[in-house]
């Protein structure tokens, strides 16, 4: 098991009232995110055929994206975090039951950040 192990660190292996707040942080950044994404879409849109604020609105919506993934790292972090403050028979009890819950709902992460990622979708 390493910090990173997806299948020890994700939603379903933290308790309810840690899971609900990380969920709402996660729901929070990602409308924030597409909110700021969208404005710079029409800001793209509005471009016309002018290139450098073409090049200008790309460039934000890159920085967009770096924000999003630096947010997914935070979250991936909390999960984390609270997952190690775990005493071990609470730890044990949550991963028997976080493991069961993805195995019903056919959840299978594919690398090491994606339960964090799974945070900021809608």
């Amino acid at each position: 098991m390493t910090y990173f192990d997806p299948d020890v660190y994700n939603k379903y292996n933290l308790r309810e009232d840690d899971r609900d707040e990380i969920e709402l942080y996660g729901c929070m950044i990602a409308d924030a995110i597409d909110v700021v994404k969208s404005d710079i879409e029409d800001e793209l849109a509005d471009a016309g055929d002018n290139p450098i604020a073409k090049g200008i609105a790309a460039y934000k919506l890159e920085t967009v994206e770096d924000v999003r993934r630096m947010m997914a790292f935070s979250l991936h972090g909390m999960i984390a975090d609270r997952i190690e403050s775990y005493d071990d028979d609470t730890y044990e009890g949550l991963q028997v039951r976080g493991d069961h819950e993805r195995r019903v709902k056919g959840v299978e992460y594919t690398d090491m950040f994606a339960p964090a990622f799974e945070l900021l979708e809608k």
